[in-house]
């Protein structure tokens, strides 16, 4: 395997570790199932300037549910209003996560939901979305 195949593997590994660990509940550690959204395209750069040919090098998330929840919980940032979306979000390293409150005080639906998207090119995390 090349060292760029066993960096991407690493990666994907580590992103899985995480959504799976982050899914459990301490008081019942196994695996549950995620729910959510995939798709794979292109750079969020490259997707707003139109380009259809534009290489198809990443990988987006969207996470709901449980999921979504036990991450947001777990994130140990502190909690900003996303002025684009208008809702309470925490966010790292590539990685949004949405609380179950808009920045009104509305309740969202769905109630969490994270995004993330990771760049199988370079493999590294970064935003799924763009304002």
């Amino acid at each position: 395997m090349t060292p760029m195949r066993l960096t991407l593997m690493r990666l994907m590994l580590i992103v899985v570790a995480l959504l799976v660990g982050n899914s459990a509940r301490a008081e019942d550690p196994q695996p549950r199932p995620i729910t959510g959204d995939f798709y794979v395209g292109s750079s969020v750069e490259e997707q707003t300037d139109g380009n259809a040919a534009a290489p198809k090098d990443h990988y987006f998330i969207t996470l709901t549910g449980d999921s979504a929840k036990a991450m947001y919980d777990a994130l140990k940032v502190e909690e900003v209003e996303d002025e684009c979306v208008g809702r309470i979000a925490k966010w790292a390293n590539g990685l949004v996560c949405y609380g179950p409150k808009n920045g009104d005080g509305s309740i969202p639906d769905p109630l969490y939901e994270c995004s993330f998207g990771i760049n199988l090119k370079n493999q590294s995390l970064e935003l799924g979305a763009d304002c």
